[in-house]
C-alpha cells in the first residue's frame, strides 16, 4: 500500500467535511452546521453544543468515492503499460 492510496481519500474526506461545515456556517444551513449555544448565567444550563453529522457522513462517502476512482485509475494505468 503506497502513501497516496491513504492520503488521497483521507484528504478528500477531511476537505469535504471542512467545506460543508463552512458552507453551513456561512449560509446558516442547520443540516450542515456545528453550533454552540451559550445560555444566560441565570439559567441552569451554561453551555450547550450540538451539530449535524451530515457533513461527516458525506465526507466519508466522498473519501470512498475518491479511493475507488484512484484504484480504478491505478489499475487502468497498469493495464496500459
Amino acid at each position: 500500500m503506497n502513501k497516496k492510496s491513504f492520503w488521497i481519500p483521507f484528504s478528500t474526506a477531511i476537505g469535504t467535511i471542512i467545506l460543508l461545515y463552512g458552507i453551513g456556517s456561512l449560509f446558516h444551513i442547520p443540516s450542515l452546521m456545528w453550533t454552540f449555544y451559550k445560555a444566560n448565567p441565570s439559567e441552569d444550563v451554561k453551555f450547550e453544543a450540538g451539530g449535524s453529522l451530515n457533513p461527516i457522513f458525506i465526507g466519508f462517502i466522498a473519501g470512498f468515492v475518491a479511493d475507488g476512482i484512484y484504484r480504478f485509475k491505478q489499475k487502468h494505468r497498469s493495464s496500459i503499460e
